[in-house]
């Protein structure tokens, strides 16, 4: 800590920021929080700037993402299609860009607190106010027709997005004179607005963090502990130059354009359960009537595959129903995998509590199947004993950061 995080002595305790800040709770704070540092090999970290969720450009670009029933990958090409126009305008209201790179986005479009605690689903189209979808709406239901209006609102929202992600990015580089931008979180993954940051603000260089996710806990929990408690080493140990990390997929692009080039869509699907059966797919092409289903060629021990039709208009939306039973003689279960958001899993009866089970706890199915993971990565914390003599940060019980929020003192007294 001394060495290597001195940012954790100068954060302010989490209860401070509470009284500073709408609300918020400590499980949730890294995940609504838009921050802005500084590093240099062998010296201390430093926080440039830190806001909650009233700056979440990442809750911003899911909830328009939701609207038009997209995850937020297809809503940034989505973009691609729309043409300037009002709703350009009108977004900006929705974002506003503030001085010394810090942004707020409107809470009479879009809130997210309660008191002191942001809200069950932050990503909900319920956060979505009245004056929001008066000016952008109606949204959408997966299948329903992708009007123009859907594409010109994916423009505007990927637009704000870039000028949001350009001011801040500005600002981080006139505060550090780097020529070298990370950057980590859902947001760090689209690509066109990281295009944007190359070309219009002074960086040379910009590295994505690919594990956008809790994964990243994982690379960050073993980067911290070689470069940090090892006292800084002056030798690289592991240097992240790519997230290439898979097979070859050179050739996989050029069968998926050739597949493309005689008018069909390659679609794959990997098992996201043990015992999988079947996998359909039910499909259409871009606007045609009602879907159809064909059954997924199964193409190896976990992948499906089927090539669909690109009908006349161009363009195939689809999604995925697998069905999946244990080998033991348990009752068959049913789960739909659909873009975001998915439709609630078919629950399963009284009587098949091993269904159940299958669809709340895929991590542990993982350790029954023996062979295969249906999750993760994920982390597993073994308490043995309330004592303990460190205080990392990322600890629900001893980080700094905690503040009021954590356990009493009887509790670490306890066992």
């Amino acid at each position: 800590m001394e060495k290597g995080f001195h940012a954790s002595h100068k954060h302010p305790a989490l209860d401070a920021l509470l009284k500073a800040l709408p609300g918020g709770e400590a499980r949730n704070y890294p995940a609504e929080s838009l921050t802005m540092g500084h590093a240099v090999r062998g010296e201390p970290f430093v926080e440039i700037a830190d806001a909650f969720a009233d700056a979440s450009l990442g809750y911003f670009y899911a909830l328009c993402s939701h609207l038009v029933d997209m995850e937020e990958g297809s809503f940034m090409g989505l973009a691609s299609y729309g043409r300037p126009g009002p709703l350009v305008d009108g977004m900006r209201d929705v974002i506003e860009l503030l001085p010394e790179g810090r942004i707020r986005i409107n809470k009479d479009a879009m809130h997210y607190w309660a008191g002191e605690y942001v809200l069950e689903d932050p990503v909900a189209l319920r956060r979505l106010s009245t004056s929001f979808l008066k000016s952008f709406g109606p949204g959408r239901k997966f299948f329903d027709a992708i009007t123009q209006r859907h594409m010109d609102f994916a423009y505007a929202a990927q637009k704000r997005l870039e000028e949001a992600m350009v001011h801040v990015a500005g600002q981080l580089h006139k505060s550090t004179g780097s020529d070298n931008l990370v950057i980590a979180g859902g947001v760090g993954l689209n690509s066109v607005a990281n295009g944007v940051i190359l070309r219009e603000t002074p960086f040379k260089s910009v590295f994505i963090q690919p594990a956008a996710s809790d994964d990243g806990l994982a690379l960050g929990y073993a980067l911290f502990g070689h470069y940090v408690l090892s006292d800084l080493p002056d030798t690289k140990f592991f240097s992240m130059d790519s997230a290439y990390l898979g097979p070859d997929r050179d050739a996989e692009a050029r069968e998926f354009v050739a597949s493309l080039e005689q008018g069909t869509l390659p679609v794959e699907y990997w098992d996201p359960l043990p015992f999988t059966e079947s996998v359909d797919i039910l499909w259409r092409g871009r606007g045609e009537g009602s879907e159809r289903r064909t059954a997924m060629r199964r193409v190896g021990p976990h992948r499906h595959l089927a090539h669909l039709p690109i009908g006349p208009n161009g363009g195939v939306e689809y999604v995925f129903e697998a069905h999946a039973s244990d080998p033991h003689g348990y009752a068959e279960v049913e789960v739909v995998h659909a873009p975001e958001p998915a439709p609630a899993p078919k629950p399963a009866s009284a009587d098949d509590p091993f269904g159940k089970f299958l669809i709340d706890h895929r991590d542990v199915a993982g350790v029954l199947d023996g062979e295969r993971a249906f999750v993760g990565p994920e982390h597993v914390v073994i308490d043995p004993t309330n004592r303990c003599d460190n205080n990392c940060l990322a600890c629900w019980t001893y980080s700094p950061l905690l503040g009021r929020y954590a356990p009493p003192e009887e509790w670490f007294k306890s066992r």
